[in-house]
């Protein structure tokens, strides 16, 4: 059975808009920096946390208008950006937390299925998401890695590769015309240096 995702979520934030891309918008601006317990483990390719860390593990988001990663000089104005953290609950952090989900069924006499491992863990120096998914339902999963931050050259090749190209997309959502066999691993993590000298 599948949880509530912290991307369902955040769309009741006031304020806050996510597209169908999972791209996150604040009072109409893009947010330009995610993190998660002040971290910036993703950076732009912030879906894989949206779609994979489940809501009842965030104990709370807070949203940064004029976000700078260094505090500007004095009389310098100040940044226009926006940034996201993810709060989590205690019991969602220093701990491996595991999820699973699976679905099958059938659609048009073809056996359809659906699967998701993700493994997590969040603490104060160091931060991992592995994620594995696989589906023939038509749900594409490079969508997950796309860069909203900047280049998308990754996910264009990914996408490019897994699906090939449609001269012109028709008006309907990927799982009502799209049936292949997707899988994709995704690795990420992040330590921080120590402050001892």
């Amino acid at each position: 059975v599948s949880q509530s995702r912290y991307g369902d979520v955040i769309k009741k934030i006031p304020g806050v808009e996510v597209g169908s891309s999972g791209a996150i918008r604040f009072q109409g601006k893009a947010i330009s920096t995610f993190h998660v317990e002040g971290m910036n483990l993703l950076g732009g390719r912030y879906n894989v946390a949206t779609r994979n860390i489940e809501a009842a593990d965030v104990n709370r988001v807070e949203v940064v208008e004029s976000y700078q990663e260094v505090k500007q000089l004095e009389g310098v104005e100040f940044s226009d950006k926006v940034a996201m953290n993810l709060k989590l609950n205690d019991e969602a952090k220093l701990t491996l937390k595991t999820t699973y989900e699976a679905g099958a069924g059938f659609r048009a006499k073809e056996a359809l299925y659906h699967g998701v491992v993700t493994g997590m863990v969040f603490g104060k120096k160091a931060q991992f998401i592995g994620t594995v998914k696989a589906n023939n339902a038509g749900a594409r999963l490079s969508d997950e890695i796309r860069n909203h931050f900047g280049s998308n050259a990754v996910y264009n090749v990914a996408n490019n590769l897994l699906t090939g190209s449609l001269s012109s997309q028709p008006p309907l959502a990927n799982d009502r015309f799209l049936h292949k066999n997707d899988l994709l691993a995704t690795l990420n993590s992040l330590v921080k240096p120590s402050d001892d000298k």
